[in-house]
């Protein structure tokens, strides 16, 4: 969440509590009121999640790792990259970097770099939400890469942030 998103967000949950007639004690108890429903509905989450980690089975080994060490959001924004995967092709590859094109816009392109030890990608997308992109995912998927890559992107963005 961007810092004036951040802010916009805390402000409009506390003009729920304030009012021209409010002192402060019941603003501070209805603050607290509200943390407990906001705390309660985080175990919710959290329980349905574990819930819906029954269906792991369906899931490929690069989603079920995901799933074991990623938060329920990360997890989420995972699965979306992972669902569109397939949108992309390899257009071409020189030794350890790939250029993907999208399936609809043969001009909107993506260059990766995996050796398989680190894999960036010019879309930046793992810098920046640290979940691995759909661009990357589509060269693990393409050479056949299903074990353990999670660990290699602390290397990642300590290598990519020194450049």
């Amino acid at each position: 969440m961007t810092t004036t998103g951040r802010s916009e967000s805390i402000n409009a949950f506390i003009k729920r509590f304030i009012n021209s007639h409010i002192c402060l004690s019941d603003f501070v108890k209805q603050v607290d009121v509200a943390i407990d429903d906001i705390k309660q509905k985080e175990e919710h989450d959290i329980v349905s999640a574990k819930c819906k980690g029954s269906n792991a089975k369906f899931m490929s080994p690069l989603q079920e790792q995901a799933h074991s060490v990623l938060t329920h959001f990360s997890f989420q924004k995972f699965q979306k990259e992972f669902e569109r995967f397939a949108q992309y092709s390899i257009d071409h590859e020189n030794d350890n970097v790939f250029v993907l094109r999208f399936y609809k816009d043969i001009n909107r392109k993506h260059e990766v770099f995996w050796d398989g030890k680190i894999a960036t990608c010019s879309c930046k997308h793992f810098e920046f939400w640290g979940v691995l992109c759909r661009h990357i995912l589509s060269i693990f998927i393409h050479k056949d890469c299903h074990e353990n890559p999670f660990q290699l992107f602390a290397i990642t963005v300590v290598s990519s942030s020194t450049n």
